[in-house]
């Protein structure tokens, strides 16, 4: 309405001009005058169009920034849910939780200019069972289990000291020390501090053989985690390293809050959780009931997976899928900053939506935009969304991104 208004004040202006010239000589004051007050009157009504439009621009921008504040903080929050169990870390030893910031300023700083250091190295023999569950429990010191074929659990305890003076460093190793708790067929090794660390630094690594049936517990504040073999349940919690697990059973969690989390083969018939704040998370040849893997800044990729239903999300990365579907199965792949890429394989039908603010989404099947018609693509400043159904469209899948493209049925 504005706009036609605007034009028809504008031809009024134009037509002014010859009904002027036209006019008698008594007429021109009269016609000047009214030449004046349409100019006069277009400027106003341009004034008000642009003030129209720039509110339109605002409301629309406003809209979006709601939007888009309301999922990322939702995001976010899910995100946060998936954090490791710091409860579970503060039972590392009899420091607890309140001397972490003084660990953290000494007992953690291997990059400090120690002119003195001492190794000591034990090794453990556990008898739990073929199906015992092992935990290990560290403040700093890589994490390594290996499946073996003996019947019983070895666990060799290297613990590195460093300090200002060979008696610091011994001071460490006399100070951290490897405790194994045994009740039944459960095992706790840990390395526990008897008070606060200032003038050393002790990393404690675990180098672990057990029998493939058993069960896998560490929480630990710093250490690169790697199991291989393993098929009793694994649990896995850092706040610090990476986690990698190869050739393994079920996967309660792989949580770690700052490192990748990296899971090649893997079957099980319940629900793999894997997390990280900062990271990227890769699952390869994974098999599970369900499967969620959520990180903050990092990609996720999942790719030759079977699993029923699963949650892929990011806040700053890309999610990659590329599995089989499930009937009735439920799978929602998001990110804010990223792209996101869904490659089916089998034969299940699924129905697809797919939204993107200002990403491009190509799909290899046909797609309908939310008013119905067709589309191969969209691009724009607002939220659209995209809709598709192949087969028997039995599977539900969600595809979502703020600022990245979206991929649909294209190998990437």
């Amino acid at each position: 309405m504005t706009r036609t208004f605007t034009l028809t004040t504008l031809t009024a202006a134009l037509l002014a001009l010859p009904l002027a010239a036209a006019a008698g000589p008594r007429d021109e004051q009269r016609t000047r005058d009214a030449r004046i007050k349409v100019a006069a009157q277009v400027q106003i009504d341009i004034s008000r169009e642009l003030r129209e439009a720039l509110r339109d621009v605002t409301e629309g921008i406003g809209d979006m920034v709601t939007d888009i504040t309301r999922d990322l903080g939702r995001d976010l929050g899910r995100e946060l849910r998936h954090l490791p169990n710091l409860s579970a870390i503060a039972r590392l030893g009899d420091l607890g939780l309140e001397h972490l910031g003084e660990m953290a300023a000494y007992g953690w700083d291997q990059d400090r200019n120690w002119r003195a250091s001492l190794d000591d190295r034990q090794t453990k023999t556990i008898a739990i069972g073929a199906t015992g569950t092992l935990e290990l429990e560290n403040f700093s010191g890589d994490i390594t289990v290996t499946a073996s074929s003996g019947k019983d659990v070895s666990v060799d305890i290297i613990r590195s000291s460093h300090g200002r003076t060979e008696a610091d460093a011994r001071a460490g190793l006399d100070r951290v020390r490897p405790e194994v708790e045994i009740v039944g067929s459960r095992a706790t090794v840990r390395a526990s501090y008897m008070d606060r660390p200032t003038a050393y630094s002790v990393s404690t690594d675990f180098v672990v053989k057990a029998p493939a049936g058993t069960r896998i517990v560490v929480n630990s504040l710093r250490a690169d985690v790697k199991v291989t073999g393993i098929k009793g349940e694994i649990s896995i919690t850092t706040a610090s390293g990476d986690v990698v697990l190869t050739d393994v059973g079920t996967i309660r969690e792989a949580k770690t809050g700052s490192g990748d989390v990296v899971i090649k083969g893997s079957t099980s018939d319940d629900v793999l959780d894997a997390g990280t704040l900062s990271g990227d998370i890769l699952l390869t040849d994974v098999k599970a009931r369900r499967i969620t893997a959520n990180t903050v800044q990092g990609s996720v990729e999942a790719r030759d997976v079977v699993c029923d239903s699963a949650s892929l999300s990011t806040i700053a990365g890309d999610v990659i899928y590329a599995g089989t579907l499930s009937r009735g199965g439920r799978y929602e792949f998001t990110s804010n900053t990223g792209d996101v890429s869904f490659t089916p394989t089998g034969s299940t039908g699924y129905a697809v939506q797919a939204t993107s603010f200002t990403g491009e989404i190509v799909s290899a099947v046909a797609l309908q935009s939310e008013t119905g018609r067709s589309l191969a693509g969209t691009r724009g400043p607002r939220r659209r969304a995209a809709t598709a159904k192949v087969g028997d469209g039995s599977a539900t899948v969600t595809l979502q991104t703020f600022s990245g493209d979206i991929s649909i049925g294209k190998k990437r």
